[in-house]
């Protein structure tokens, strides 16, 4: 009697954890949204909840007791900000903030690039290459990978690329790739005045590295 107590005791406080995280990351993100002019919405288990959404009409499309089992629920801001198509979320794992701009089309080159670690050195030591611009300080910063080596060294060897791109990582979770640029924040924390930013070097980077493949006819004829 006293374990079945004991179980049905642990799976509230499970169920009022998992309501208490889902109502607060919603309520940050929704001020996101006002802050930004973004859109709110909640999704069950990949599914948008009618319910969660700015504007939404009709019951929520998930059960009660899905929407609040911790990691059940997904809440994002997305819209348009600068002229870029953008999304703001938490990772299903960990708490950091993920801020993303997505070009129009996506570069489809195998993109990498995130912040150069010591393990990157050491590969690069023992015959894993990565690309390099010939700039030292952005070379030393950042690490770029992809199946297109000339196209992809010179769109980054652009200097308003990579100074985009260095502002950008001056958190060192972010990371870009064919889709676009994702901008991750080093604290868990949801102010509009700290993400503001991210936000902004997040869409700087993608219209530099759209108006920089712009005048590339070889990146330009991989969108076709």
């Amino acid at each position: 009697m006293r374990t079945f107590v004991f179980v049905l005791v642990m799976a509230v406080a499970v169920l009022l954890f998992g309501h208490w995280r889902n109502a607060r990351r919603r309520a940050e993100l929704q001020a996101l949204a006002a802050a930004f002019g973004l859109t709110f919405e909640r999704a069950v288990l990949g599914v948008l909840d009618d319910g969660g959404r700015a504007g939404g009409a009709g019951p929520p499309s998930a059960p009660p007791l899905l929407r609040v089992l911790p990691g059940m629920e997904t809440s994002s801001v997305s819209g348009t900000y600068n002229g870029v198509a953008v999304r703001l979320h938490r990772r299903s794992r960990g708490a950091r903030m993920v801020v993303s701009g997505r070009h129009p089309m996506p570069l489809s080159v195998g993109l990498y690039v995130a912040s150069r670690t010591a393990f990157d050195n050491i590969a690069s030591r023992v015959g894993v290459q990565d690309l390099r611009t010939g700039n030292e300080r952005f070379d030393r910063e950042v690490v770029i990978q992809g199946n297109a080596p000339a196209e992809i060294t010179a769109l980054f060897s652009q200097p308003e690329v990579q100074q985009a791109v260095l502002d950008v990582f001056q958190t060192r979770m972010s990371t870009i790739d064919d889709d676009g640029v994702h901008g991750r924040l080093d604290d868990d924390g949801a102010d509009p005045a700290a993400i503001r930013p991210m936000l902004d070097a997040v869409t700087r980077a993608v219209l530099a590295i759209d108006n920089a493949r712009a005048f590339s006819g070889r990146l330009r004829h991989r969108q076709a």
